[in-house]
């Protein structure tokens, strides 16, 4: 299981924190915002040709938005990552912010899914908390082994979606409990770890020589491998770190007292037509039109599912 964390922060009031625990055919993620939004319509567009998965996203706490209308904490639903990562535009909207919010995230192969729509559907199924609950507690465990709670959250959450109709049966995920990552996947989630959380240093290869006790050469295989083994949409070292970075600038134009060039600062763009270019080359609304938009949104009052 390839295991990794890492946080992007803007200042001590502007967080986020991102945790993953990955296998061939399932994975895990946990995410936590800080005066942050997501916002699916200004995320950098999915490469073509990347795996597709569905994601069960849990709302632990907090609130996100579905096409505005506002999911509260104990809430749940099953969406397409075409949905949550387009490579084309798509009605759907999903927010999250910029208040605190915290999710947990059960991916599952788009290929097992029972149903053809990508739009999100809300489930109303209350012991799927429970089941989240196990896989979260089973994330913030540190250690190369997989945490038991872990496992067993991820194989419920699998069999409530199957009995639910919403998976098919057979065989189930194959989880290596009690199994220690091989030495390349302990290369790939060191460097990841490492080169994610400081993007604002602009990290580069060679810097994680020392950390990996390998030669540049040698990682950057063991990330296309590594990151092919586990169905990793964004792969390649400069395509993941300019990814990550994207990503988390569009999450802090949601903060409105960053000031551009803090923004900018923030996750290694050297200035703010440095990373209003990256936005323009990778199809992104310019960071001013991002920043609007954020602006424009007013609060809603929460439903629960």
């Amino acid at each position: 299981m390839l295991r990794f964390a890492f946080g992007v922060s803007a200042g001590p009031a502007v967080a986020t924190h991102f945790r993953a625990a990955l296998a061939a055919d399932v994975g895990a993620f946990g995410l936590t915002f800080r005066n942050m939004t997501f916002d699916n319509h200004a995320l950098p567009r999915r490469p073509e040709g990347a795996p597709r998965w569905h994601m069960l996203v849990g709302v632990r706490a907090g609130t996100i938005l579905v096409n505005e209308v506002p999911l509260a904490a104990g809430s749940a639903l099953l969406v397409s990552d075409r949905v949550l990562l387009p490579s084309e535009p798509v009605e759907t909207r999903l927010r999250a912010g910029p208040g605190p919010v915290d999710l947990v995230v059960v991916r599952v192969p788009s290929a097992r899914v029972r149903r053809p729509s990508a739009a999100p559907l809300l489930l109303d199924d209350p012991d799927l908390g429970d089941d989240l609950a196990l896989v979260e507690g089973g994330l913030q465990e540190d250690g190369e082994v997989p945490a038991p709670a872990l496992c067993e959250g991820i194989h419920r959450t699998w069999a409530r979606l199957v009995d639910g109709g919403l998976l098919d049966g057979g065989q189930g995920p194959e989880l290596e409990l009690g199994m220690p990552a091989d030495r390349a996947v302990r290369r790939v989630a060191s460097a990841f770890s490492h080169a994610l959380s400081c993007l604002e240093r602009d990290p580069h290869l060679i810097d994680l020589v020392d950390l990996t006790q390998v030669t540049e050469r040698q990682l950057l295989r063991d990330m296309v491998e590594v990151q092919a083994r586990f169905g990793i949409v964004v792969r390649g070292w400069r395509d993941t770190i300019h990814f990550w970075r994207l990503v988390a600038a569009t999450m802090f134009l949601g903060h409105a007292p960053l000031r551009m060039h803090e923004v900018a600062r923030a996750v290694g763009f050297a200035s703010t037509t440095t990373m209003a270019r990256a936005f323009r080359q990778a199809g992104l609304p310019r960071p001013t039109e991002v920043r609007a938009v954020h602006d424009r949104k007013s609060a809603a009052v929460p439903i629960r599912a």
